[in-house]
């Protein structure tokens, strides 16, 4: 009797122990980090056609930020201020967007299972003269520490103003933008390999342990957030002057990985045009 008792017992153990895959509609809701398409299952051919639009695919949907709202809303965070998207789990453990944004206007992920706090999908690509199936790999973003960066308020700079503004207010959209993506570069560092400079909104470019300044451009994804071209001058204008300071005064962050240090630099950036300003 007690053997058998031992050995219930053992089964409810491992029962209970085991990782529940199955997927449901209240397993999706949230915040996620897109990581990249995994392309190991495909055949050595397929992996050679694949390679022609890889850097398409993971240009287009590498390192987005994505929430499934509980209402069935689906928002990329670039474009959290348009009309949003739809989302629904249909049967068989299919993912669908629709009007989603770029990448997920039509997208139906396959085979969707949730894997710890990663969700995996296969979906089928054009890739030269066949189509194949490439996996995404999606990270649950559950830490409240990064919660800025799905929330309207952590994304409110990305309004465009209706009317012109002050200094105070474009600096303060400036600070925003900084500390978001400050936020956004560690979360990255975290979760990937790599980093997709496209990604974030400033007018930087990016070496293995630096940053540096691009030349001011009026149609830039940076100057669109500002009421005009001659407010978002000013407004780079401000980081340029932050850069500045930096660079004579200040040393550039260290860190365990590049990706890091642009996170620390972010913020370093936020305090310095801060106190250039006067803005607590």
């Amino acid at each position: 009797m007690k053997k058998l008792l031992l050995f219930c017992f053992t089964l409810v153990i491992l029962s209970s122990c085991k990782e529940d895959k199955g997927l449901s509609s209240s397993k999706l809701e949230g915040g996620w980090l897109v990581l990249y398409p995994d392309h190991k299952q495909l055949t050595s051919d397929q992996k050679k056609s694949y390679a022609t639009v890889q850097d398409s695919v993971v240009g287009l949907l590498g390192l987005k930020i994505v929430r499934f709202d509980e209402k069935g809303l689906f928002a990329q965070a670039d474009s959290l201020y348009k009309t949003p998207g739809e989302w629904e789990l249909l049967p068989d453990a299919v993912v669908h967007i629709t009007s989603g944004g770029k990448g997920l206007n039509v997208f139906y992920g396959k085979e969707a299972v949730l894997e710890k706090d990663i969700l995996k999908m296969s979906e089928k690509i054009d890739a030269g003269v066949e189509q194949v199936s490439i996996v995404w790999n999606l990270k649950r973003i559950t830490d409240k520490k990064f919660k800025p960066l799905f929330t309207d308020e952590g994304n409110n700079w990305r309004k465009h103003p209706a009317a012109s503004e002050d200094k105070t207010a474009i600096t303060k959209r400036v600070l925003a933008m900084l500390e978001y993506y400050s936020l956004y570069y560690e979360i990255v560092s975290e979760a990937s390999s790599f980093f997709v400079g496209q990604r974030v909104h400033l007018p930087f470019k990016y070496y293995q342990h630096g940053v540096g300044m691009v030349p001011f451009e009026a149609e830039s994804p940076f100057a669109s957030y500002y009421y005009n071209a001659e407010q978002a001058q000013m407004a780079y204008d401000l980081l340029s002057d932050g850069m500045s300071e930096l660079s004579n005064y200040g040393k550039y962050p260290s860190g365990k990985n590049y990706v890091i240090e642009y996170s620390m630099f972010m913020t370093k950036m936020k305090e310095t045009i801060a106190a250039q300003q006067g803005i607590k």
